[in-house]
């Protein structure tokens, strides 16, 4: 079952029902070999199912053109995407780019850039990440120099994920004003995209940006409003993939133990050994926590104080990568050789989590910006 939340609206779960459908039709490992050798990395066709199923459209407002969801409805799609190991862009374009362009970008923006997103025609990718930043969204060295019409865009940014399938590209820079996002579409003059495949299937990619010129409309919002945004945004990311690895590690677990109950060794199952009895329960409980975390993470997000969100978030994914490593390496380690092969599903789901480990900031980072949120939060909270 795609059951991340422990309840739902009727109109959450048809959009449960109606996803995981999706990922069960559309999953698997053959799909995903097929959908990775598109020239972007994921089927076309997908991508308008998404559109026209509304699954685009489920964390947008209303006056958006969205269907008034939020976090929850975010997890639900991340999920039944974790589950599948699909390839589609939702990430990219619709939680980092379109959350974005909603909390930060002036309504006339907003309307302009969430339209055609939600519609399916146009896909949008966040440039944030640079050689020297590591996951510090403060640190920009991108420049915006100039004023009025002569604005002019230079630097570097890498791993910009789907970045070479993006139609509108939405970059991080500094100014003398402060930092900024400026809307630039791919084909600028100036703009070099260098696609690559990731190690877990997906694609990314780096973005070189030469005396491109920026008008002033294509700022987005109140440069003094950015960092604060760029910071929820990330946060909602990193609750995302969160949620996809708990649909991820429900899979691995389902896959690893209806193998140790078929496979067979000197006349009996795997499964009648207790010692690998033991090690199924120890995947189950690390995905049981690592589940009421990310719940935790999820739930009430728009309504949560700074600090009670940054901590709730960094508990969460600090404690998701510690279970995606277990529950990947157990599954890996119970299928015996064949989980190595890249004809077994077991390594891609591995593979998969293994990069959400370091997306948005690893273990290691997360435990210190959790404690750093705990103490900001002050005494009794």
């Amino acid at each position: 079952m795609f059951n991340l939340m422990p309840a739902f609206t009727d109109e959450q779960s048809m959009l449960r029902d109606s996803v995981a459908r999706f990922a069960r039709e559309r999953g698997g490992l053959d799909n995903r070999r097929q959908n990775s050798a598109e020239p972007h990395g994921f089927s076309a066709e997908g991508w308008r199912h998404f559109a026209e199923n509304g699954w685009l459209a489920a964390i947008f407002p209303e006056d958006l053109g969205g269907i008034g969801g939020g976090a929850e409805e975010m997890a639900i799609v991340m999920e039944a995407i974790g589950r599948g190991l699909l390839t589609e862009p939702y990430l990219a374009s619709v939680v980092l780019g379109g959350k974005l362009i909603e909390r930060l970008g002036t309504a006339e923006q907003a309307s302009a850039l969430l339209a055609p997103m939600i519609e399916g025609r146009t896909r949008l990718a966040l440039a944030f990440a640079e050689p020297r930043s590591g996951y510090d969204l403060s640190r920009i060295d991108m420049t915006l120099k100039g004023s009025g019409s002569k604005r002019v865009l230079d630097g570097v940014k890498i791993a910009v994920l789907n970045g070479d399938s993006a139609d509108t590209l939405l970059v991080a820079a500094r100014t003398e004003e402060g930092p900024v996002v400026v809307v630039v579409p791919r084909d600028a003059a100036g703009v070099r995209i260098d696609g690559h495949a990731t190690v877990d299937g997906l694609r990314g990619a780096n973005i070189a940006l030469s005396s491109v010129q920026i008008p002033d409309s294509n700022i987005l919002g109140d440069p003094r409003r950015t960092i604060d945004a760029l910071e929820y945004t990330i946060d909602l990311a990193t609750a995302a993939v969160c949620a996809e690895a708990v649909g991820a590690m429900s899979e691995l677990l389902t896959i690893t133990t209806e193998y140790l109950k078929t496979r067979r060794q000197f006349g009996r199952a795997l499964s009648d050994n207790q010692a690998l009895q033991h090690r199924a329960v120890d995947m189950y409980v690390a995905l049981q926590e690592t589940r009421v975390l990310v719940v935790d993470a999820i739930r009430g997000f728009d309504e949560r104080l700074v600090g009670d969100r940054k901590a709730a978030v960094s508990a969460a994914k600090a404690h998701t990568g510690a279970a995606a490593r277990l529950i990947g390496q157990e599954a890996v380690q119970l299928h015996g050789a064949i989980g190595t092969t890249e004809d077994c599903i077991v390594g891609h789901y591995f593979k998969r989590l293994t990069a959400i480990d370091l997306l948005f900031g690893n273990r290691t980072w997360q435990l210190r910006r959790f404690s750093k949120a705990r103490l900001q939060q002050g005494p009794g909270r």
